[in-house]
């Protein structure tokens, strides 16, 4: 495992002087067209497209020519929808979930010999 040596360190906390900016500006960009443009990304790193509103983890990260320069883990490579529930990344309803519990209390109460 790698550690970082170099940080900048603060003494007191970090506050942006406008509204709606964040600390890092990589974590927020238009769409995922924007991706390749992302300096420095790092695996795990999590991005909102204002476009449609979801959050991405990066899981991949590949190398990518800057002049004659050839620089590895410099571009991502592939990220997935962060957040969601798997699968095609659809979240579940809060009537789904309501559904979903109700049917787990009946069979803990068959199991437990209670009348439902």
């Amino acid at each position: 495992m790698s550690v970082i040596s170099e940080k900048i360190s603060v003494k007191k906390p970090v506050i942006p002087e406008q509204t709606n900016v964040p600390l890092d500006a990589r974590t927020v960009c238009d769409s995922v067209a924007d991706f390749p443009n992302i300096e420095l990304p790092y695996l795990g790193m999590i991005i909102f497209t204002k476009s449609d509103g979801k959050y991405w983890k990066i899981t991949e990260l590949k190398e990518k020519q800057i002049g004659f320069i050839s620089v590895a883990d410099a571009q991502i490579a592939k990220y997935e929808e962060f957040g969601g529930s798997g699968g095609d990344g659809d979240f579940v309803t809060q009537d789904e979930f309501d559904t979903a519990i109700g049917d787990i209390n009946s069979i803990l109460d068959e199991i437990n010999g209670e009348e439902v």
